[in-house]
């Protein structure tokens, strides 16, 4: 008689591939994110955000911040097609009150006023969310101070994002004016109108392995 066909055939799905993301720890908690900590950045109109290394007025464990590269006095426009771009995920856990809208924030240091902009916006939002943050009210151009105005105006709206699912998501910062130097990010919950001042919240959000 004919042979007969023992073998089996086991079809087995690859897992998810899991990311590390910023992953607050409840509705109410900042995001604290050190901004040298990217998960990704973008060069693009031979301009970079670059880390400068032992700062000894930095935040961080390291001291650390980013700088828009190099310092020419450029301002772009066109930035989603022509700016560098530093990335961060940030993780918004199943549950949540959903939309999710957080006002930014960022410490910040402007030179002078060819370097006081840059543009925030969550995942590939066409919409405008938190663009044009402004260094303008520092009381000594090149000190460190934090910002969170928008359209191009030191006392215009606050800036905010809103994350309108769980799950992972993406924080672009984008450059408008080379030289700007940040280095701290807090996403504070729109419910939470207290200003950030100083060092910042002390504690950085975690970066924890999730699934996308």
């Amino acid at each position: 008689g004919g042979s007969i066909d023992r073998s089996l055939t086991v079809n087995v799905s690859a897992p998810a591939a899991q990311v590390l993301a910023y992953k607050p720890a409840q509705q109410s908690s900042d995001i604290v994110i050190q901004a040298e900590e990217t998960h990704d950045r973008i060069s693009k109109s031979n301009k970079n955000w670059v880390t400068a290394n032992n700062w000894n007025g930095g935040t961080g464990t390291l001291k650390r911040y980013i700088q828009a590269r190099e310092d020419t006095g450029v301002n772009i426009s066109g930035y989603k097609a022509n700016s560098p771009i530093a990335r961060y995920r940030i993780y918004i856990p199943p549950g949540w009150n959903l939309p999710k809208t957080y006002r930014v924030w960022l410490r910040g240091n402007a030179a002078k006023n060819q370097d006081d902009q840059v543009y925030v916006q969550p995942d590939n939002a066409t919409q405008t969310c938190g663009e044009d943050i402004t260094f303008l009210t520092q009381p000594n151009n090149g000190s460190w101070f934090w910002a969170s105005r928008r359209n191009n105006s030191a006392t215009g709206p606050d800036a905010k994002i809103t994350f309108y699912g769980s799950g992972v998501h993406q924080l672009n910062v984008y450059m408008k004016k080379d030289g700007l130097k940040i280095d701290k990010i807090v996403l504070r919950p729109e419910s939470d109108t207290a200003n950030v001042s100083g060092n910042g919240p002390a504690n950085e959000t975690p970066q924890v392995l999730v699934t996308p």
